[in-house]
């Protein structure tokens, strides 16, 4: 067929089921005069035109209505089996226009009678450009229907009364690959609605109610959208996945139900989950406090030994700054150390002394995933090994005094240094 789209016709492919050159070439003048040049093929039996279709589709065909052996009926109900979209215009002497209308109820585009032959040019451009208009929503609709498949997520397309209207092939794969049968593979016509109303609460039915509530408010329009992740494990393999329920755009009332696999999310997930446990499980069996900030300073991650050491909960301390968990001039103290550690990128030990007891503290700058500087820390209570150096240091002082005072003065600065 010739290319329409351009709105620019060159000549037009036509073939003319016509018994009679005389008349063929009347048809051809009149076409000219209205400045439609067009390549015509004649036929006049069944054979011919059959052959004739085989070869190429035309852009159009003219059909007289009377034959000797063949007939304009006869060529519409090809036309009709063969190319719908082909508009086919009769053009006779002999077409009563009883049976004319009749014919354009059947499919036929127009009729013209032969000594009106002024009305074909406009019926023909009529006719070819309605062709074209329906042609290009065809492509368009083609179009949408293959995006519709291409997409991997299930979906659905439900009316205002929650009946399926439309399934893509990733719905209908994932219902063959899980057992569905023939009626439910398919699924249109079925009432979503009633299905998540039925579900068994052992069998994947204890987000039923949800999803059933869900999609009627988007129905009802009372949410723009609905969401839900969820389990859907098989016998072989753990599978999850999200659904999402959105208004159906356009003047039919409806919503579109997709559902997407994000097995491979929930896995990573679970994964990351997993490492943080054995992370956390890690941490908590240190000796001392430990901990990992952000660049902020708010801590996001502290092991049992805060609960233990400085009675604060590790939980409640994550998201939580130094000023929010210790005294104002320690605080200050910790952000100053923090601060540095973090811009100079290099492992320090730090003495600490907070509420009468000593600590040791080792913070140290850990690289992020997203090359964000974090800071980690240990902290050792170191009390008792303060107070031992201190008692070996008066010990030692005291040896020293031990022949330069009276015996009652020694024993006094002794005890008194001891303590």
């Amino acid at each position: 067929m010739t290319d329409q789209d351009s709105g620019q016709r060159d000549s037009l492919d036509l073939i003319v089921v016509e018994d009679s050159d005389d008349d063929v070439e009347l048809l051809l003048d009149t076409l000219r005069e209205a400045g439609l040049a067009a390549q015509v093929r004649r036929v006049e039996d069944g054979p011919a035109f059959l052959a004739a279709l085989e070869q190429q589709l035309p852009d159009a065909i003219l059909s007289d209505w009377s034959l000797p052996r063949f007939s304009g009926q006869h060529a519409l109900k090809i036309t009709r089996e063969r190319c719908p979209e082909v508009p086919l215009i009769f053009v006779s002497g002999t077409i009563s226009e009883s049976a004319a209308i009749e014919a354009m109820r059947q499919g036929a585009v127009d009729y013209v009678f032969k000594h009106q032959l002024q009305l074909l040019a406009p019926a023909l451009t009529r006719a070819l450009d309605e062709a074209r208009t329906l042609r290009l929503l065809r492509e368009s609709q083609d179009f949408t229907t293959s995006i519709l498949h291409s997409l991997v997520q299930h979906i659905a397309v439900l009316d205002a009364q929650g009946i399926i209207v439309a399934v893509n092939q990733a719905w209908r794969d994932f219902a063959r690959d899980n057992g569905a049968s023939e009626r439910t593979l398919e699924s249109i016509g079925l009432n979503y609605l009633d299905i998540c109303s039925s579900v068994p609460p052992f069998d994947y039915g204890t987000e039923a109610p949800t999803v059933l509530a869900g999609i009627r408010d988007v129905l009802a329009g009372t949410v723009t959208e609905f969401s839900l992740e969820y389990p859907c494990h098989s016998p072989d393999e753990k599978r999850w996945f999200i659904m999402h329920v959105t208004p159906l755009r356009g003047p039919s009332p409806g919503v579109v139900v997709a559902h997407e696999n994000i097995t491979l999310r929930k896995l990573a997930e679970e994964s990351v989950l997993g490492a943080q446990r054995i992370t956390q499980q890690f941490l908590d069996h240190l000796p001392g406090t430990a901990f990992v900030k952000d660049e902020n300073l708010r801590v996001l991650m502290a092991n049992k030994a805060f609960q233990s050491m400085l009675g604060l909960d590790p939980a409640a301390m994550i998201g939580k700054t130094n000023s929010e968990l210790f005294p104002s001039h320690f605080a200050e103290k910790l952000d100053a150390d923090d601060r540095k550690i973090l811009a100079s990128g290099q492992s320090t030990l730090i003495e600490e002394d907070f509420e009468g007891r000593f600590f040791e503290t080792s913070k140290f700058v850990i690289e992020g995933e997203e090359g964000e500087r974090l800071l980690g820390g240990i902290t050792l209570d170191v009390t008792q090994r303060q107070k031992n150096i201190q008692r070996q240091e008066a010990l030692l002082k005291i040896s020293e005094l031990g022949g330069t005072l009276l015996e009652k003065d020694f024993l006094q600065q002794g005890l008194e240094m001891a303590e």
